[in-house]
């Protein structure tokens, strides 16, 4: 059985980002190393390689964050005007 209205509106607005903010980080990164190993192997020190994974992560996490409650205040919006 799917969930109530009430109950997807209670999701929708406690929608916090947090998976996708995750899986955001974990593809970008995972896809900066794999560049990293094999393209660009001698060319920069390791601490550059590792502060620069560090940025990619950190804002491919914000982007994944803002896209999810971004599209959950969507879906909300939407909802609720369907409701009225």
């Amino acid at each position: 059985m799917g969930e109530s209205a009430d109950q997807r509106i209670a999701r929708l607005r406690s929608a916090c980002g947090c998976r996708e903010s995750f899986l955001a980080m974990a593809a970008a990164v995972g896809a900066y190393t794999g560049y990293a190993v094999l393209f660009d192997p001698v060319s920069s020190s390791l601490l550059h390689r590792i502060l620069v994974g560090f940025g990619i992560g950190l804002a491919a996490a914000v982007v994944g964050k803002l896209a999810a409650i971004l599209w959950a205040r969507y879906q909300l919006t939407h909802l609720l005007g369907q409701r009225a």
